[in-house]
């Protein structure tokens, strides 16, 4: 199974802001932005072979210029919300990319390590605004803003409709290859370390977690943890594989997120151990004794030393 693939089980949504983000919405966007990054590649490819005389009858290429087929390319996405996050690993996903999915505060520094006989292709959502490192790469935009709330009822009324697709482009083909993901981990050398992770392999792992933990399409799980990260991106494959609903929120006190599980019937609930405290107190106060709450332990304790 792949990223993409999740995109066919109709019973999942996706909240961050009041946006919320359905299965038929987001198939539609992932591949709109796949088609027009798939036309950009050729594009792309075309004018290289123009440049340099390869596959132009008449023209010899230098022994010592790069096949094309031999230039590793990384396509780096910078993804400002968690749903855009999530947009963007299945777009990876639909191309089978070599990709790395970033946020705007760990773009520049990645960038920076690059080193030579990679070529970088950036990729962002159109109505932000990008680090300054973006500007000598050119990065193409594209549109992924879900569909107004008013609409969500329909696209949930039809799960089995098919994406609207631009007619500007062609439908992408499909990948040769499954998706590779390049995810910066902590370390203690004081700096990132980089590994390469195969979607198949990300996905089978929540399977197995959201197993363990046996949750259900009843489920509602909020999520603090950036989706750039693999602990807020596990939490999300469990949510698409099991029909569940996530809302993603920004974590500003315990007590207030300890109130947004209360209000908002939450019962899968990541967490670390500084917070279990400022939890704990607010759910004494308010009375709340829940009948299912699961709470995941993203540390190694849950209580203060």
């Amino acid at each position: 199974m792949r990223f993409v693939d999740l995109l066919n089980n109709a019973a999942w949504t996706a909240t961050y802001r009041d946006v919320t983000l359905a299965p038929h919405s987001a198939r539609r966007l992932v591949e709109q932005a796949a088609s027009r990054l798939h036309h950009a590649e050729q594009t792309a490819q075309d004018a290289l072979r123009s440049a340099t005389g390869a596959g132009v009858a008449g023209v010899t290429v230098p022994a010592s210029a790069p096949a094309l087929a031999d230039i590793r390319q990384l396509t780096v996405f910078c993804a400002f919300t968690p749903l855009e996050t999530l947009l963007c690993y299945c777009i990876a996903s639909r191309l089978g990319l070599l990709a790395a999915v970033l946020s705007p505060r760990t773009l520049p520094r990645f960038l920076d390590d690059i080193g030579p006989g990679l070529a970088v292709r950036l990729v962002a959502p159109s109505g932000h605004k990008l680090p300054d490192v973006a500007a000598s790469y050119g990065a193409l935009l594209l549109d992924l803003a879900p569909e107004p709330a008013c609409g969500l009822d329909d696209a949930l009324s039809d799960p089995a409709s098919e994406p609207v697709f631009d007619p500007a482009f062609e439908p992408a083909p499909a990948p040769a290859q499954e998706c590779r993901l390049v995810f910066n981990t902590s370390g203690t050398t004081g700096k990132p370390k980089r590994v390469l992770c195969a979607e198949s392999r990300l996905i089978g792992n929540a399977a197995m977690v959201a197993g363990y933990l046996g949750l259900q399409a009843s489920d509602r799980t909020l999520c603090t943890f950036p989706v750039h990260f693999m602990y807020g991106l596990s939490t999300s494959l469990c949510t698409l594989l099991t029909g569940g609903h996530i809302e993603y929120c920004d974590f500003l006190h315990s007590g207030l997120l300890a109130s947004k599980v209360v209000g908002h019937g939450i019962t899968v609930l990541p967490v670390i151990g500084d917070w279990a405290d400022g939890l704990s107190e607010r759910w004494q106060q308010l009375g709340h004794v829940p009948q299912r709450l699961l709470l995941l332990n993203a540390s190694d304790r849950l209580t203060r030393q």
